[in-house]
């Protein structure tokens, strides 16, 4: 009984992680149009960084962070380049967008910390 749960659980997880993540046959190639859609992947990014300039945000982003990792995860390896030429391009876009995602984790976490630290209302809370 156990076992077949863990099958389902398992075979979930997987077609999640193929929504994410496709087959390499079943990628789509990089062409003019399907350029654009890659970049407009990345406008929740600036959207979040922009968020991050602005006070009191926090929670916000929070709730857009998942969809930004995984809108980042899709424009690396949703599409990818046929021509044999340009096969350091896939390399390229993966990994910048493990630059971008472990950027962002980083950033958030930095800042997150040191708003703690220098909040005033925080430090309030603290002394009470």
């Amino acid at each position: 009984m156990n076992h077949d749960r863990y099958n389902s659980l398992f075979r979930r997880a997987h077609d999640v992680l193929r929504l994410l993540v496709p087959e390499q046959e079943d990628r789509i190639p990089v062409t003019p149009r399907t350029g654009m859609i890659q970049v407009l992947c990345y406008v929740p990014f600036v959207v979040l960084a922009a968020l991050a300039r602005r006070p009191d945000t926090y929670f916000l982003r929070l709730l857009i962070l998942p969809v930004v990792i995984s809108l980042i995860i899709v424009a690396a390896y949703h599409f990818t380049w046929i021509d044999p030429v340009f096969n350091v391009y896939n390399w390229g876009q993966c990994k910048f967008a493990t630059w971008a995602i472990l950027g962002l984790t980083l950033t958030c976490s930095s800042r997150s910390l040191r708003c703690r630290r220098n909040c005033k209302s925080t430090r309030v809370w603290l002394s009470s």
